[in-house]
């Protein structure tokens, strides 16, 4: 069973003259899969950090397995003038940059 946590780094903030307040900036998640730790971050925090992330458990359902694939689109022409539809892209269709 696959358990999905929210990756967030805190920081404190004034709220108002004397209280201070931390707030939880979500930068990815974190995914476990049994013994297999996945981790994608959406944010690098920067500025005034102290270099620990922390990871909450998200408040929604565990995540399902990935839907199927949609069946492909017809050829460009089997219905005259009519185009195929735009493929719906997945998180395993992206591209890693490294």
């Amino acid at each position: 069973m696959r358990v999905i946590y929210n990756v967030v780094r805190g920081r404190d903030i004034e709220t108002s003259p004397g209280i201070r307040k931390t707030v939880w900036d979500r930068v990815g998640i974190m995914i476990v899969d049994g013994d297999r730790i996945s981790i994608r971050l959406d944010a690098i925090p920067a500025g005034q950090w102290d270099g620990w992330l922390k990871a909450f458990p998200r408040e929604d359902a565990p995540m399902q397995s990935p839907a199927p694939a949609p069946a492909p689109a017809p050829a460009y022409g089997a219905h005259y003038g009519a185009q195929a539809a735009p493929v719906a892209r997945t998180l395993a269709d992206e591209d890693v940059p490294f």
